[in-house]
């Protein structure tokens, strides 16, 4: 990817912006300083800290932004692809799901390009890493959550 994704401001470094490619490396999915500063606050209504609700309410709207990419994907729906990638790049970046927000962003730009020719590994890969954030996540609400009623 050549350009920068103004919008969250992330772009593929070393080898995957000459490849144009992905890669899920050992580092964890989820950039946890992220969730860290939004666990800072406190959600309005509640005792839970934000970044739980929010880690909820992303694992509630998030599946349907993958499958929604991954059927426009198999009907050659250009746009269909573009709202989920882009939405999804949003939110994941949101989160501190800097890989995946990475991944939707270069789908945006595929599906932008009007051409989705040659996507298919890195909407697998896309897929893979969406399981591994939302596991973290899971498990991050998890530890959080320990002793706190809600």
């Amino acid at each position: 990817m050549n350009r920068k994704d103004a919008a969250c401001d992330v772009e593929p470094t070393g080898s995957d912006a000459e490849t144009n490619t992905f890669s899920s490396s050992k580092a964890l999915a989820i950039d946890r300083s992220v969730l860290g500063q939004l666990n800072a606050l406190v959600a309005r209504g509640g005792n839970e800290p934000f970044a739980v609700r929010a880690a909820r309410l992303y694992l509630k709207t998030s599946a349907s932004m993958v499958v929604n990419m991954e059927a426009g994907f198999v009907t050659k729906d250009a746009n269909a692809v573009y709202l989920a990638a882009h939405t999804l790049k949003s939110s994941s970046y949101f989160l501190g799901a800097r890989v995946l927000a990475r991944m939707a962003a270069e789908m945006e730009a595929f599906a932008q390009r009007g051409t989705l020719d040659g996507a298919a590994s890195q909407l697998e890969e896309l897929s893979r890493e969406y399981q591994r954030t939302r596991q973290e996540l899971i498990e991050f609400i998890d530890e959080s959550t320990r002793g706190i009623s809600t």
